[in-house]
């Protein structure tokens, strides 16, 4: 026998081998990582639901210093979106499709010339104060991508890992520093007071002209 065909008959039974795991290996995909983070669920919802504050942490743009990213208008919340071009992750966008205030946050998420996949984020209280917080990703992968699903798992949940790594730095640094969306918070005491107010319906084009045209004076007593 000669070399070339041993050298055939190997690559024969290589390529057979990859098309028997290309039927058997499972094409719908299941990633998820969970992390305890000793930071209430409010301020890590805060940080993930502002696209612009969670490019701190993603770890898919820390791969790429010189990724573009373009921000759509809306940045926070349900469809806030932007889109990537990188040369070393591909191009691709996400939008946020449904959020559970200090619970949950749904997006889609499309890579150029792949279909579309699915992530969100969990926030579950764990006492009074840690959050196991819980990153998953759904996606489809076609033949022959199914083949290389297991390393595919791994190399997702490596940078899951890391991402909720720098998340929780950041995360209780906020917190320490009594920091909350974008806001210096302080505890302090204050008098007892009652107050009065009037209250109108207005419509809303005539709002500013409600404000404008009234002066409001605000009555304050303490109780004897």
């Amino acid at each position: 026998m000669t070399v070339l065909k041993k050298i055939g008959i190997i690559l024969g039974i290589l390529l057979l081998l990859f098309l028997i795991l290309g039927l058997v290996m499972p094409k719908d995909i299941t990633v998820t990582y969970t992390r305890s983070i000793d930071v209430p669920a409010n301020y890590l919802y805060n940080m993930a639901q502002d696209l612009k504050a969670a490019a701190a942490w993603n770890p898919f743009i820390a791969e790429d210093p010189t990724m573009e990213i373009t921000y759509s208008e809306k940045t926070a919340g349900e469809g806030a979106s932007y889109a990537w071009k990188s040369e070393a992750m591909g191009n691709g966008s996400a939008v946020y499709t449904k959020l559970i205030p200090n619970q949950r946050i749904d997006a889609d998420m499309t890579f150029e010339g792949m279909d579309k996949s699915k992530y969100y984020y969990e926030f579950k209280a764990d006492g009074n104060k840690a959050t196991d917080m819980s990153w998953t990703m759904e996606t489809h992968l076609g033949f022959p991508y199914n083949v290389f699903g297991p390393f595919f798992k791994y190399s997702i949940k490596k940078n899951y890992k890391k991402g909720l790594a720098t998340l929780e730095e950041l995360a209780e640094k906020r917190y320490e520093d009594n920091i909350y969306n974008g806001y210096e918070v302080m505890d302090k005491s204050q008098p007892k007071r009652h107050f009065i107010m009037s209250r109108n319906v207005v419509a809303f084009d005539d709002i500013q002209k409600f404000y404008t045209q009234r002066n409001y004076t605000l009555f304050e007593w303490q109780t004897v």
